[in-house]
């Protein structure tokens, strides 16, 4: 076994830094313009590393890689960059609408926003099928149900 050849780096750091930096800004962008619904109940950024993440040290236990090494520089600018992104959109209100989408109103009222239902690709079917796995059975007992950041719906009911 060629221990070096394991743990020392075979590809400039500079290199792997701008490829984990590109590879997570571009997964980011698509996944924020895909919508919501895509990701199901984990949190869009949560998605995106636990993805990236795994399929950059894959590479690196695998044998792919031509080291760990590589392998943690990759994995460490996908969190560095994910944790960058949460303190800017903390720390900047105007980031925050950029990197973080807000709820969208989805029912009021009774009423179906079509505007929404489509943007989210959501057909009344499945917009009652929510409802009733929240104990709706009728969309007028709804008062406000919102599309949240992660694609799940909530609902606050008239009563």
């Amino acid at each position: 076994m060629d221990w070096p050849t394991i743990f020392m780096p075979s590809t400039s750091i500079w290199e792997l830094l701008i490829r984990g930096t590109v590879l997570y800004l571009a997964v980011f962008a698509i996944m924020r313009v895909a919508g919501r619904r895509e990701s199901g109940e984990l949190n869009m950024t949560d998605l995106i590393l636990v993805l990236i993440i795994s399929e950059a040290a894959s590479v690196g236990i695998g044998g792919e890689a031509h080291s760990i090494f590589d392998s943690l520089i990759i994995v460490v600018t996908i969190v560095l960059w994910s944790v960058a992104l949460d303190a800017i959109g903390f720390r900047w209100k105007w980031a925050s609408r950029i990197l973080k989408p807000s709820p969208r109103p989805l029912i009021s009222n009774g009423q179906v926003n079509r505007h929404t239902a489509r943007r989210e690709l959501l057909t009344m079917g499945e917009i009652r099928s929510q409802l009733r796995q929240q104990g709706i059975e009728d969309i007028e007992q709804v008062h406000i149900a919102r599309v949240e950041p992660n694609g799940t719906i909530s609902v606050v009911t008239k009563e």
